[in-house]
């Protein structure tokens, strides 16, 4: 859900958890308050329910991870959570690159052109060295790496950046603030999301999967970074806003 309560005719977009805490109660018997008003047949027109309901529908959209503390802590903790939490994702997707990479590795090594070349003779020497690297792979210690950054080559870089910009020029005010750098990354690689799904994008031919073969964190670094830039131009408050929350964002990383 967006940060703000926005009002467009008789619907009304809000902030679940923050209304919870304005309100001090917790954000469960907020949401079922709220689906409470759907049956509430005296908010209804008249008097009268359409069949039992209010005529008020109530959706929630845009889930998100919520943390829930014994007292308020400050801001300072909880960008330290948030940071946490974040590095935690981060050695996560560290780890499962890492586990993927294994398994390419080990098919190239270890399979053959075709059936024939393996049903007459086992080879027990290869046969062994599979066992060992299945075993190891199960070792959450053995996957657990640092994966290191890929530093974009002189030719890679300005045509990313190029093309970046040009997303930007084409959807970046129809998408707004809730554009990141992930997303555009995601975009670039032709990853699915609910916000950004392959049905609608995938027609985009101009951006969808146009940059598959760069490395998906230097095109998050290079896009935050571009994004921020053609967030200055956005007139007024909002811009300084927006430049905050995408630089945030990616400082966390």
């Amino acid at each position: 859900m967006q940060g703000k309560i926005e009002k467009c005719r008789n619907e009304v977009e809000f902030c679940l958890v923050k209304i919870a805490n304005k309100v001090g109660t917790d954000v469960f018997s907020l949401k079922r308050s709220l689906r409470n008003l759907m049956w509430d047949t005296t908010l209804a027109t008249g008097g009268k329910g359409d069949l039992g309901k209010s005529g008020v529908t109530v959706q929630f959209k845009e889930t998100s991870f919520l943390l829930r503390t014994k007292k308020s802590f400050s801001f300072e903790l909880l960008d330290l959570v948030t940071d946490n939490l974040h590095k935690r994702v981060v050695a996560q997707e560290h780890k499962e690159i890492a586990q993927l990479n294994t398994c390419f590795s080990t098919m190239q090594e270890f399979s053959y052109p075709n059936v024939g070349c393996c049903m007459d003779d086992a080879d027990l020497s290869r046969s062994k060295k599979l066992k060992s690297v299945i075993d190891s792979y199960f070792q959450e210690e053995d996957n657990v790496k640092n994966a290191e950054e890929i530093p974009l080559s002189t030719d890679v870089e300005p045509d990313l950046s190029s093309t970046i910009r040009k997303f930007l020029n084409v959807h970046g005010a129809d998408l707004g603030s809730k554009l990141t750098g992930r997303a555009i990354a995601r975009i670039f690689h032709g990853i699915d999301s609910p916000r950004y799904p392959a049905k609608t994008w995938g027609a985009a031919r101009r951006f969808w999967r146009c940059k598959i073969n760069v490395d998906f964190n230097s095109i998050i670094k290079s896009a935050t970074a571009d994004r921020t830039a053609h967030a200055s131009d956005v007139p007024g408050p909002e811009a300084d806003l927006v430049n905050s929350l995408l630089l945030r964002r990616f400082d966390a990383k």
